[in-house]
């Protein structure tokens, strides 16, 4: 019965890297690429937790945050 869990376990470790090594490739983007690489890539639940994803999502919400007090 561990081999499933192992298996899972496994799965998700490389279902992870996978995203991770996908947000990797945002960062040699310029500009509006970079953007919408990472808005798509950092979307995705399993890239959630890269530092590049929480740094990007702080970005966004700061914008949109500027963009309420400018109203």
């Amino acid at each position: 019965e561990v081999e499933p869990q192992r298996a899972a376990a496994t799965t998700q470790v490389s279902a992870n890297a996978a995203a991770h090594a996908s947000v990797d490739q945002c960062k040699e983007k310029f500009f509006l690429a970079r953007e919408l690489c990472l808005a798509e890539q950092c979307g995705k639940a399993s890239a959630r937790s890269h530092p590049t994803c929480v740094r990007y999502r702080d970005e966004v919400r700061l914008r949109e945050e500027a963009k309420q007090q400018s109203r």
